[in-house]
């Protein structure tokens, strides 16, 4: 028997697909519950007859964001930190590298502080 670790949405997900499947509920339903198109639930459904519980997990899991900074970028960030603002606090030290990453034009758009 597997171990499947699930989210707490991921849990609620099988357990009303596990009521369709048992005919407690329709997928209308089920969708209505889930907050999805009885499409998706038909979906789901598949997966689950498939692959089981581990088919509603989350195919995201354990891969790195697509808006992650390069491993370079990170590596300047953290040097700049260390050289100047070692002694700071994280919110200050934040703060004072934006101020400086803003100055030089070297923040990347989609960072937000």
């Amino acid at each position: 028997m597997t171990v499947v670790a699930m989210s707490r949405s991921e849990l609620s997900r099988y357990e009303r697909l596990q009521r369709v499947e048992r005919g407690e509920i329709t997928a209308s339903e089920a969708g209505d519950l889930l907050r999805l198109c009885r499409r998706q639930v038909y979906r789901l459904l598949d997966r689950f007859r498939a692959d089981g519980a581990a088919g509603l997990i989350s195919r995201k899991r354990g891969r790195p964001s697509n808006r992650r900074l390069s491993e370079i970028y990170r590596e300047q960030i953290f040097g700049i930190v260390r050289e100047r603002y070692a002694d700071f606090v994280p919110t200050l030290a934040v703060e004072y590298l934006a101020e400086c990453l803003f100055k030089f034009c070297l923040l990347p758009s989609h960072i937000c502080f």
